[in-house]
């Protein structure tokens, strides 16, 4: 049961939740087997108390190995932690990157817009005063006739 436990916790059960299903499961073999020794030390009497300690020993070797998996997978989740963090801040600076681009080209937009509003205006007054002026001399000619 334990080596089950502890290829659970390698393969991503190291949340808090994980940590208690790994030691519960852990506690609960220990606890199966005390129970048995308890029977077998009855019948055996002084017998039993150097398989009690043995147990004990045992269980306390279990519970190293798994605190040992779960520090290994503390290690490993950290370092998934600062790589997702560096990717969230990638993706946040190459977002504003974006985002200022966009802004850039809609000013630019906006600029090209005025700038031709400015020279349709500009061609149209320089066409009426050339229209005018060109009435103004023929009307000036015809006034001399």
């Amino acid at each position: 049961l334990v080596p089950a436990a502890r290829a659970g916790a390698a393969g991503g059960g190291g949340s808090s939740g994980g940590q208690a299903a790994l030691l519960a499961a852990a506690s609960s073999q220990s606890q199966s087997k005390a129970g048995r020794l308890k029977g077998a030390k009855a019948q055996r009497g002084q017998g039993a108390t150097a398989e009690n300690a043995a147990e004990l020993s045992h269980r306390l070797a279990n519970l190293g190995e798994v605190e040992q998996d779960l520090r290994a997978t503390e290690a490993e989740e950290d370092g998934q932690l600062h790589q997702l963090e560096t990717q969230i801040a990638q993706l946040v600076r190459r977002r504003d990157a974006l985002k200022r681009d966009e802004a850039r080209r809609l000013r630019d937009i906006a600029f090209v817009h005025a700038e031709a509003s400015r020279l349709k205006g500009r061609l149209r007054s320089s066409s009426s005063s050339a229209s005018s002026s060109s009435s103004f001399s023929s009307s000036s000619a015809s006034e001399q006739l």
